[in-house]
């Protein structure tokens, strides 16, 4: 009876253990459901912490409760402790957190080794479960619950709290990326619009420096650029280095620092230039950190050049995110350094074809394209428009005298005699041999003559060799014509500019003629001359 007695008591208190067990297992199934419910409204990792640490603190009654979580470039963990443990465990590479993997499927409790304690030195513990954070992404980090005795079920119960964990910080983290790109790309298209205003490589060079180094919060820096050849490279630009230094700089391409990244087309991040075995150098005795990053400028894969940075203002190391922000920027800044640079070539190209290689006047092709462009202005606004022709007297017998070389002097010098009497709107061109022409827009014959005027007696007073033969001055003969009373298009203006021209050279050289009036005769003799019509 007794013994009955004694079964019944042991079935009713199994039973209500049981039935407790239920109702707390329960209890915590509920809990669970809601922290993971509210855990998707959460906005940023610490709200999601929070929520995850207070669930298994509240409902698992245990001795130590401590997170791990990697960083935002990937390379270190840094630990926490949220429960029963001090607050700062320490930092560790991401490579090391094998040491806390466990390769049963249920986390049981391990034993928290001497290499644990080594990678967390200010954590004391016996024995820990580790509940990794894994994701699609990989490794984020892990939970570890220190010295407490968990069932299985308790366990599994956590493990489904820190994969919930898990899922919401990589999306979290996700949607940090995304907007941190898509600010970064805002920053980069208003960046573009900003390098596009610059007006050529002398002020283009300068920004790029300026915006990187603001980027990253530099304070010293280079733009550097591969030379045609490809063989070496020459600092554009600098912030922090002498220019009578700058200007001598030469590296070859493979050798040193910035002659390396041009060479193989990657990037270079130095945390410490003594301790990097990839570098091996001395401490450098005018910078004042010992970190750089140094960026290849490329157009598809040339590398045109590289962006060197270094001394953080902060003194601060560089870090990965800093070397991807110069690199998308890179990639903008290698885009307007070419354009710039195909631009100026374009330009030079363009000019060679309009202009007189000697003097650097325009040539006879670009004078008929201006002065028909300038007559059809004037048809339209009714302005007056002159046209000038200028021919050096007795030039041949100079040449003769003085040798080509001198002639050649000569003629620059008269090019730039003519040039610094004009305006700037004027245009004046290199006809061919020893004779101008120059365009006077919105003028008429009266101020065209006064300019002419000047024109001459620059010439006149001009020395054009030492001294030392007989012809050190030369003269020169002026013809005037204006449209629309001297003529209506290129060819009868410039025709009549010409037999101004020859009345003056007819006439004794040395002076300035304005074109006939309608019915006036040509002095005895004039001949006009035919060149005029086949420009």
């Amino acid at each position: 009876m007794d013994k009955e007695l004694d079964l019944q008591k042991f079935n009713k208190g199994w039973l209500r253990r049981k039935n407790q067990d239920r109702d707390r297992t329960d209890r915590r199934l509920h809990a669970i459901a809601t922290a993971l419910e509210q855990m998707e409204g959460a906005q940023t990792l610490t709200e999601t912490l929070a929520l995850t640490a207070d669930t298994i603190i509240a409902n698992f009654g245990i001795s130590g409760l401590a997170v791990a979580l990697r960083n935002g470039q990937g390379t270190t963990c840094r630990a926490a402790g949220l429960h029963g443990l001090p607050e700062e465990l320490g930092e560790f590479p991401i490579d090391s957190l094998d040491a806390f993997s466990t390769d049963t499927r249920v986390k049981r409790s391990i034993a928290f080794d001497a290499r644990m304690h080594s990678l967390l030195p200010h954590l004391t513990a016996t024995t820990c479960n580790i509940f990794p954070l894994q994701s699609l992404e990989g490794d984020l980090g892990f939970f570890m619950v220190t010295d407490s005795r968990l069932s299985k079920g308790e366990i599994m119960m956590i493990s489904m709290v820190a994969h919930a964990a898990a899922a919401k910080f990589a999306r979290i983290l996700k949607d940090a990326e995304y907007e941190k790109s898509s600010a970064l790309s805002q920053k980069l298209i208003s960046l573009a619009n900003t390098l596009l205003d610059l007006d050529g490589k002398d002020e283009l060079y300068p920004a790029v420096l300026r915006i990187a180094s603001d980027l990253v919060e530099a304070s010293q820096g280079s733009v550097m650029l591969v030379d045609p050849g490809g063989l070496t490279l020459q600092i554009a630009c600098s912030e922090g280095l002498p220019a009578s230094l700058a200007r001598d700089v030469t590296v070859e391409v493979g050798s040193g620092i910035a002659g390396t990244v041009a060479g193989n087309g990657e990037p270079l991040l130095i945390g410490d230039i003594e301790q990097d075995l990839r570098v091996g150098s001395r401490m450098r005795p005018r910078y004042r950190s010992k970190s750089l990053v140094s960026v290849p400028l490329k157009v598809k894969d040339r590398v045109i050049g590289v962006l060197n940075l270094t001394d953080k203002k902060s003194l601060a190391p560089f870090t990965e995110t800093d070397l991807e922000t110069l690199s998308s920027f890179a990639n903008l800044a290698s885009l307007m350094i070419e354009r710039v640079s195909m631009l100026e070539k374009s330009t030079r190209f363009e000019m060679l074809s309009v202009t007189d290689a000697l003097t650097g006047l325009y040539n006879r092709r670009f004078l008929k394209s201006r002065l028909e462009e300038e007559i059809s202005r004037s048809k339209r606004q009714a302005l007056s428009l002159t046209v000038l022709f200028i021919d050096l007297d007795g030039f041949k017998r100079f040449n003769d005298l003085c040798g080509h070389l001198a002639g050649d002097d000569a003629l620059k010098k008269v090019a730039e005699i003519i040039k610094t009497t004009l305006r700037e709107m004027d245009v004046v061109a290199r006809y061919g041999g020893e004779e101008f022409c120059a365009i006077l827009p919105d003028t008429g014959k009266g101020e065209a003559s006064i300019v002419a005027e000047r024109i001459r007696k620059g010439i006149e007073q001009e020395i054009f060799n030492n001294g030392t033969l007989a012809v050190s001055t030369l003269t020169a003969s002026l013809g005037i014509a204006s449209f629309p009373e001297d003529g209506t298009s290129f060819t009868t203006l410039l025709h009549a500019a010409d037999m101004a021209l020859y009345r003056a050279k007819a006439g004794g050289r040395n002076r300035v003629m304005t074109a006939l009036k309608e019915n006036e005769e040509p002095p005895q003799g004039f001949r006009p001359r035919q060149q005029i019509i086949g420009v």
